[in-house]
């Protein structure tokens, strides 16, 4: 009898306590602050390295920083290739907390090294760097210093690459990055270090001057040029000549317009593009001008003829090659290199005053179509306009 009644005691005592453990972990649990809320920092990309990465973690709760190994455990996942891998940190069992959070990293290729300028040619730059591990390509960079940019501008599978088109005496900013592709998706390592690199300086061929001289002479040249003359309001002239025929295309206040001689019929006219329109200029409406250039083209062969003083002149941050000469009258003129290419010509007259054409095209190269009347274009009569005059 004693025994069945030890045995009720110690069943009842049994129950009691797991009733009060039951309760007292509820309790407890409940005064628990979930993870699930709690801000979980980790750095966005890791360099790949083929090891397993494990970035360290700062995890907070409201205002207060939980500490690893005593508030919480951290597991990674997918964090040995390059790809998106994660860490979740999980609450430990008697602390503060409870529940877990899962945040993203991606890892990336490494940093491009070792970047270098292997050749340098006045419109071109070889760049040589190291390989990265796991990369399936580079794309290469030009730095903007000023915008703070990046513009992209060729991407290979190597560890070299010729950037083209650059400017000659130029200072360029290089870089290069890796990327690797999973999946869809191109995973790309930081900016390599900026290499600065400046390309070649057009060399002067010892005879900048007879190439214009000559073309001058033949009288077959195209010329696109702006003046600091105020009443031709900076406008961008083409003068063209070949076989005699003249070509002058300018602005007339809004618009556009081409006057062409022809030395067959010794006719002139005047062409309107926007209006696919000409008329005939009479020599009432040219009122006694024409467009013989062969007195400017000569006086420009002279002028180029004659002994020249050689010097280097600095404009606007750049050294232009210059050949000077005085003419009979009193006016010095100069011509502007850059390189073999002439960029500008000054007349100096006694007075002090300049005038100045700024050159941005020059070539032998002069299609005839510059001196015809193009298909489609419709006759303007201006007659009614000389009567009024």
């Amino acid at each position: 009898m004693k025994n069945q009644t030890a045995k009720r005691t110690l069943a009842a005592l049994l129950c009691a306590m797991l009733l009060l453990s039951s309760l007292s972990v509820a309790a407890f649990a409940a005064g628990k602050k979930s993870l699930a809320k709690a801000t979980v920092a980790v750095v966005s990309a890791v360099s790949y390295t083929g090891k397993a990465q494990k970035p360290a973690v700062t995890v907070k709760v409201g205002k207060t920083t939980l500490k690893k190994g005593t508030d919480y455990t951290l597991t990674y996942a997918n964090n040995k290739k390059i790809g998106v891998a994660s860490v979740t940190v999980t609450a430990k069992k008697n602390s503060a907390y409870t529940g877990a959070k899962t945040v993203k990293f991606k890892i990336v290729p490494a940093k491009v090294k070792g970047l270098t300028a292997a050749k340098l040619t006045k419109t071109a730059a070889k760049l040589t760097w190291k390989a990265v591990k796991g990369a399936d390509g580079y794309a290469v960079y030009t730095y903007n210093k000023s915008a703070k940019t990046y513009t992209r501008v060729k991407v290979v599978k190597g560890t070299s690459a010729t950037v083209k088109n650059l400017k000659a005496s130029t200072t360029y900013r290089f870089a290069v990055r890796a990327y690797t592709k999973v999946g869809t998706k191109n995973f790309w390592g930081a900016y390599s270090a900026l290499l600065k690199a400046k390309t070649a300086a057009n060399k002067a061929s010892g005879n900048r001057i007879d190439k214009y001289k000559k073309a001058f002479l033949n009288g077959t040249y195209l010329m696109t040029f702006t003046t600091n003359d105020k009443e031709l309001g900076n406008q961008p002239i083409t003068v063209a000549v070949k076989n005699g025929n003249v070509s002058i295309d300018t602005t007339l206040g809004t618009i556009r317009a081409r006057m062409i001689q022809q030395s067959k019929s010794g006719k002139t006219y005047l062409l309107i593009p926007s209006l696919k329109k000409y008329t005939e200029l009479t020599e009432e409406m040219l009122g006694g001008e024409d467009l013989d250039v062969s007195e400017m083209t000569k006086g420009f062969a002279q002028e180029l003829s004659q002994p020249m003083k050689q010097s280097t002149v600095k404009m606007n941050g750049k050294t232009y090659h210059c050949e000077s000469t005085k003419n009979g009258d009193g006016t010095e003129v100069r011509f502007y290199f850059d390189g073999d290419k002439l960029v500008q010509s000054d007349t100096v007259n006694p007075d002090g005053s300049v005038e100045s054409i700024y050159i941005s095209k020059f070539t032998t190269d002069v299609p005839d179509s510059l001196f015809t009347i193009p298909k489609g274009y419709g006759y303007l009569n201006l007659d009614w306009l000389m009567s009024m005059s």
